[in-house]
């Protein structure tokens, strides 16, 4: 048993306590001869059918039980911590399970100002099974807020450059291209029935109505999918539709005439949302979140702030 790493714990003489602090949460232990402040300094022995030992379960205080059960399974040291970190203490877990989920299909509509993060931040968490979907060449306005283009690019099918970047520099990817404009739902089945998609990520902006489209084929295929778009001054992240939030067509918002304005700032903020609610809705079942995932989270660029709308 080994207390997670974002665990701070001291002892306050004046107050003759342990102090546990877990990110946002805290806990105090009346302790006056330090006793279990020395136990938790080094819970190794400690049983786990001891009271201190379910009260740390209980509260996740502690690292799950996980186990490498495969050498040819290499999870990144930094993110598995993370994953353990936040998974709840009362798990069993092995190397098995997570890989299960990064190697989850993941579709991605718009290679973008939203969708290039948003794939570059899936990707460096692990997940390695990719299908992109747009028919943009790279343009000299695209490289103010965009990842993997350059100036050489120009010119250049999105979809081309991104893979190919991509394979360079990362191992065990797979990524598959659809070049072509969504326009009709239609499209959007025929690439659904080519994998077993556990998410779908809407980061096209075009047409208006692209939102509807998109989230009317993942609902018939019942398939997860979230939206995720930025402006001016706000950036907004969709709910997730799924079988327990169905998508209706009073949901549907219509994306207004075409931002030319834009930086990379308030794109890596939205985008970087986008991911974190994805992996959250991934690992669901290992992490555990706060909030809800069919909600609007609206991002306010004047004010820093974050609101939930259901």
């Amino acid at each position: 048993m080994k207390l997670k790493e974002n665990i701070a714990l001291y002892y306050s003489d004046e107050s003759k306590k342990v102090v546990i602090n877990s990110g946002t949460k805290s806990f105090l232990i009346t302790d006056n001869n330090r006793t279990f402040y020395n136990i938790l300094l080094n819970l190794h022995n400690l049983s786990k059918d001891s009271e201190l030992s379910e009260f740390l379960i209980q509260n996740d205080l502690v690292f799950p039980e996980y186990k490498q059960t495969r050498d040819d399974i290499l999870l990144n040291e930094r993110t598995l911590l993370y994953i353990l970190d936040r998974a709840s203490s009362k798990l069993v877990l092995s190397d098995l399970n997570i890989i299960e989920i990064l190697n989850a299909p993941i579709l991605i509509i718009g290679c973008g100002g939203i969708g290039t993060i948003v794939f570059n931040n899936l990707l460096q968490a692990g997940f390695n099974n990719f299908t992109i979907v747009d028919k943009d060449k790279v343009e000299q306005t695209n490289l103010n807020r965009q990842l993997f283009y350059t100036k050489e690019d120009v010119g250049r099918g999105k979809i081309d450059v991104l893979e190919e970047n991509v394979l360079k520099n990362w191992s065990g990817v797979t990524i598959k291209k659809w070049e072509q404009f969504i326009t009709k739902e239609e499209q959007v089945l025929n690439i659904l029935d080519q994998a077993n998609y556990q998410i779908v990520i809407n980061c096209a902006d075009t047409p208006s109505n692209i939102e509807y489209i998109i989230a009317e084929a993942c609902s018939e295929k019942d398939i997860p999918v979230i939206s995720g778009h930025v402006g001016l001054e706000t950036g907004t992240i969709n709910p997730i539709y799924d079988r327990y939030n169905q998508f209706n067509k009073s949901d549907s918002k219509e994306i207004s005439a075409h931002l030319k304005a834009s930086i990379s700032t308030t794109n890596m903020v939205t985008a970087s949302l986008l991911s974190q609610i994805v992996f959250d809705y991934l690992f669901k079942d290992i992490v555990k979140s706060s909030y809800n995932f069919y909600d609007y989270h609206v991002i306010n660029f004047k004010t820093m702030e974050i609101t939930e709308d259901g």
